[in-house]
């Protein structure tokens, strides 16, 4: 039997066929989105998803809000509803990095598998994320080192600079940090906007307001320095209108960028994931222009 097939099967009959036909396992959780005509049977729905093979705990896919990405599971419910179990602590292997986090606490997103990878992860992404032998890396938004752990192991030979205010989140960094035995990791605790030095690499991995903060960083940069901007945007806004344009240097941003400084240029862009039907995830590589 597939696994739906087993989980379904735990399930009423009479809302079987509804049961949902995607989820994501991080160590012993298992988050799901749950639809609407489902609402009443949550805690059906955590038992048929506790027969996977090593879950001890299921809950509700939650939404990241805030300026300090945490995860809400409804309108107003703050934290990790969990409808099966009771540990909200789990730990997983990503690419061969450790991650140990607190999921009713700090934010992850399933949905950037590969792109995490940075340079070590698919063509796409490689492409973005390859830099010729920099010396120091800052990594903004660090969280609980998603994107921190993985550029540390892809230049070993590079200082990893991770900046973060939220506490929690530092704690779980500190702790994938020893669990990953990385000894090129440098973490800063306090807003971003506190940093002032140069770098060979800046990475803003935020999303939801990141383009108050470039201004900042791009006055960081030197003229070998590489910027890595993530937003999220509307298609209609960037003039993406089929999947073959999530390439295309969006005219709007460019326009936004030249106001910050006149000197800079995208130099690449790609979509990360679909944010809803009509808004992209989008990461741009920013660079300064070459006279």
């Amino acid at each position: 039997m597939k696994p739906w097939d087993v989980i379904s099967s735990h399930m009423p009959s009479e809302v079987r066929e509804f049961t949902p036909k995607k989820w994501v396992k991080l160590g012993k959780i298992v988050l799901i989105k749950i639809p609407e005509n489902l609402k009443k049977y949550e805690k059906e729905l955590g038992v048929a998803f506790s027969t996977i093979k090593g879950v001890e705990t299921v809950a509700i896919s939650p939404q990241i809000k805030g300026e300090l990405r945490e995860p809400h599971s409804g309108v107003n419910y703050r934290g990790l509803k969990v409808i099966y179990g009771n540990d909200t602590v789990t730990e997983f292997i990503e690419d061969s990095v450790r991650f140990r986090m607190d999921l009713s606490q700090v934010m992850w997103s399933p949905g950037n598998v590969g792109w995490r990878s940075g340079p070590r992860g698919p063509q796409q992404t490689q492409d973005i994320y390859s830099f010729k032998n920099p010396k120091k890396i800052v990594d903004c938004f660090a969280g609980v080192g998603y994107f921190t752990l993985h550029l540390a192991k892809a230049y070993p030979e590079s200082k990893i600079i991770a900046l973060e205010k939220k506490p929690e989140s530092i704690n779980y960094l500190r702790e994938n940090v020893a669990l990953n035995y990385l000894e090129n990791v440098e973490i800063r605790e306090g807003s971003c906007l506190n940093y002032n030095e140069t770098a060979d690499v800046f990475h803003l991995g935020y999303m939801a307001g990141t383009m108050r903060f470039l201004p900042h960083f791009i006055n960081l940069m030197n003229d070998d320095s590489v910027l890595l901007y993530h937003e999220a945007y509307e298609n209609r806004w960037l003039g993406w209108g089929s999947k073959s344009d999530s390439t295309k240097i969006p005219k709007k941003l460019e326009l936004d960028l030249k106001e910050i400084d006149k000197d800079i240029c995208i130099s690449k862009i790609a979509k990360v994931k679909s944010c809803g039907e009509s808004t992209s995830h989008i990461v741009a590589r920013i660079e300064k222009t070459i006279s």
